[in-house]
């Protein structure tokens, strides 16, 4: 009996042993133009950049939203959001319903350990927060918007931009000095040191580099003056947070556990429009989409298409690029597969990237991607192969638009900025896109 103890002990150590660790590094309002491996110039982001080089980059990686909170149910199910009724960011307030199992919980029965760090905002009552929501360790605030300076020990619901900061159930003290990002790197740096004789899951949700927008002078500093100053502030924000990525992934190399842990690194939704020194003009914007047509909350590339990478030394080779669609709902299935959990082929929206980056697959992971958004106002879009459809009632900013507003087409091969509108010159193509989406709208929760 001795003996069979001991050979079970070696055996689940083992297979412990061999499951990879998972850290998702997910970024707020950051845009596809605001990270170097994309080849823009003045965005520092040796540490993101080091994610692609190691890995794969995805040429076209997609957000699940083109705002943050259903993007975030999105990407912490694997399932298109509105299938569970999480359409709007209030919705995301209430949380994901008990129903719908998130990474942490998926993750659960394979042994892992998972932390969550940064900003929540997938449920702001109790029996949603991340400890009750399969998660071993939590710090951060759980609302959508946090200033980086100041947290008060009793909520304000008039001033949800200075909540409480928790680390687990516990309010803690937020002291003079203080800045946000640099707090959420050193409590998931602890969280590796804490568990690194077994697996983990670790979501590092920074919430850098949404408004407000702060950063210490030190950061600034490191920003050329050549820089443009209404970019330079969110670009030292940007640094701010990349410091915090080498820090996690100095950490793992520390501990001899960087060749068998899968890093991806991706956003919420595109680049903000906000904060434009003139809102009608891209070139000024503080975050760029690096000429992708369109803003965070609506369905153009720019509100959609994101920054993507992902690492695995063990499992995948360095130094791709991906340039079929992928998007956010993927990376369920992939962390799953990796765990060497099952799961049916209905149960997620997303695909297991890793035979298609490793070309046991061909072909594309999706035929078709959607998009909807209602908060008010209507946006959804359609990719179907290389021909989308977008509908954005918010475009134009004024009340006369949404009774002129209608669906453009565009074939995106062929124009990737959405720049030739090809509704009116191919109307069978528009329709046999939109019933794709009306089948799928179909199937929401409502």
């Amino acid at each position: 009996m001795k003996y069979l103890l001991i050979i079970f002990f070696l055996v689940f150590s083992l297979a412990a042993a061999s499951k990879p660790n998972i850290i998702l590094i997910f970024a707020d309002d950051m845009g596809w133009g605001d990270v170097g491996y994309h080849g823009v110039k003045d965005a520092q982001t040796p540490a993101i950049d080091s994610i692609a080089k190691e890995g794969v980059w995805f040429e076209q990686g997609y957000a699940a939203a083109s705002v943050c909170g259903p993007s975030r149910a999105g990407i912490m199910t694997g399932r298109y959001q509105q299938l569970f009724g999480v359409v709007t960011n209030g919705d995301a307030d209430k949380g994901i319903p008990k129903s719908q199992k998130n990474l942490a919980e998926l993750l659960k029965p394979a042994g892992y350990r998972a932390g969550a760090f940064g900003k929540w905002h997938l449920g702001s009552q109790k029996g949603q927060f991340p400890n009750a929501r399969g998660f071993d360790t939590f710090y951060g605030f759980h609302f959508g918007a946090h200033d980086y300076y100041r947290a008060d020990k009793k909520l304000n619901k008039k001033k949800k931009g200075y909540a409480p900061i928790y680390f687990n159930q516990d309010i803690v003290d937020y002291k003079e000095g203080d800045y946000l990002t640099i707090k959420i790197t050193d409590y998931a740096v602890d969280f590796i040191d804490e568990n690194k004789e077994q697996p983990f899951f670790m979501y590092v949700a920074y919430n850098s580099v949404h408004s407000p927008w702060q950063v210490p002078d030190e950061y600034l500093e490191r920003i050329p003056e050549s820089v443009p100053e209404y970019r330079r502030l969110f670009l030292a924000m940007v640094l701010a947070m990349d410091d915090g990525v080498g820090r996690i992934k100095n950490k793992l190399k520390d501990l001899g556990l960087d060749e068998n842990t899968i890093i991806v690194f991706t956003t919420d939704n595109g680049s903000p429009k906000i904060g434009n020194k003139k809102p009608n003009e891209g070139k000024y914007s503080m975050s760029q989409s690096h000429n992708l047509r369109g803003y965070k909350g609506d369905t153009y590339e720019g509100g959609i298409r994101v920054p993507f990478c992902m690492s695995w030394p063990k499992g995948i080779e360095a130094g791709m690029k991906y340039s079929h669609p992928v998007i956010a709902y993927d990376l369920a299935p992939t962390f799953l597969s990796a765990a060497g959990l099952g799961y049916s082929s209905d149960q997620f929206s997303g695909k297991n990237l890793i035979p298609y980056v490793n070309g046991e697959k061909a072909e594309r992971p999706h035929e078709s991607l959607f998009w909807h958004r209602h908060s008010g106002l209507e946006d959804f879009a359609v990719r179907h192969g290389d021909w989308k459809i977008t509908y954005n009632d918010q475009e134009g900013a004024n009340k006369d638009f949404v009774k002129k507003a209608n669906i453009k087409l565009f074939n995106l091969a062929e124009d990737p900025y959405e720049k030739n509108d090809l509704a009116k010159s191919m109307p069978e193509k528009l329709q046999q896109v939109k019933k794709l989406y009306d089948e799928w709208h179909d199937t929401h929760q409502k």
